[in-house]
């Protein structure tokens, strides 16, 4: 029953505006991936009573704020025009969590591109669009899960940073 009663929840706070348009990009009540800007968050987060930090461009809300299941903390950073680029909910484990999240996330988005949910290790599951890249992470040693929103831009952007920062550690493995 409680977990019936999370899972509405959720539903109803999380994925809050499930047949909104294709192009829209929204997270959180009123936080949409490139188009909420920093002064409209602070508003709203001030509004519903939330405590947030902001230090450069991240923006950090105490929870509970939306009353996510085992909601701990959500992170948002913003880019260069201060508009939302990437949101990272960081949740308490249980039992039940990452299936919970990752039903709620399929029903938005459709069949995950990768799903990893063996009994030991590292559960993960990553959803595409031609605007969005969505990864669910449970890390086997750790209490927390973390669900990741960022714009594809970003994420193409962050995959060849990394690409080029390993190439450049081949380079010196190499030269050794």
């Amino acid at each position: 029953m409680k977990l019936k009663a999370l899972a509405l929840v959720f539903t109803t706070c999380f994925l809050f505006n499930s047949a909104q348009a294709q192009d829209s990009i929204r997270i959180l009540d009123f936080v949409n991936l490139g188009t909420t800007d920093k002064l409209t968050l602070e508003q709203k987060f001030k509004e519903r009573g939330c405590q947030i930090s902001v230090e450069n461009n991240l923006i950090n809300v105490q929870t509970p704020c939306f009353n996510l299941p085992q909601e701990k903390l959500i992170t948002l950073a913003l880019d260069d025009l201060n508009k939302v680029d990437s949101v990272v909910l960081t949740y308490g484990k249980s039992e039940t969590s990452f299936e919970l999240y990752k039903n709620a996330l399929t029903d938005r988005h459709g069949v995950a591109r990768i799903i990893e949910n063996p009994y030991l290790g590292n559960k993960v599951a990553i959803w595409d669009n031609e605007l969005i890249h969505i990864e669910l992470n449970e890390p086997h040693l750790s209490f927390d899960g973390e669900i990741v929103y960022i714009t594809q831009d970003s994420y193409k952007k962050y995959v060849k940073e990394q690409e080029q920062l390993q190439k450049a550690q081949e380079n010196i493995k190499s030269l050794l």
